[in-house]
């Protein structure tokens, strides 16, 4: 688990190097668990590859899947691939998320998962 140097950002690399599917969970577990004890942390940056398909693999079911478990603890969550600045539902997100400045979301690609917490 990585801080950004923007506010409230922490990019959670599952991928490099890959982790199994507990493991994961329990690395987004931690921060969700750290972001809802004081930390002023609310968007999580998932890097989880896509798998050598180029579909998305065991990782990336794993993240979302996750997060679809823990929806009742979540704002938004946007799959890499069709992440956009110029979406309401992100915009809003951001705002609520204390506005991280836009280039922390720069580098989102259909590799990752954008996760805002409530």
């Amino acid at each position: 688990m990585t801080p950004s140097p923007g506010p409230g950002v922490v990019t959670i690399d599952v991928a490099h190097p890959p982790m199994g599917a507990d493991r994961a969970e329990a690395a987004l577990e931690e921060c969700l668990r750290r972001s809802r004890t004081g930390s002023d942390r609310a968007v999580m940056k998932v890097i989880h590859g896509y798998g050598s398909s180029g579909r998305g693999g065991t990782l990336k079911e794993t993240v979302r899947n996750w997060a679809y478990r823990k929806r009742d603890k979540l704002a938004l969550v946007v799959p890499g691939e069709v992440f956009s600045l110029f979406s309401a539902d992100v915009q809003e997100a951001i705002r609520e998320a204390g506005n991280p400045p836009p280039s922390e979301f720069a580098d989102i690609n259909r590799g990752m998962t954008v996760i805002f917490l409530k």
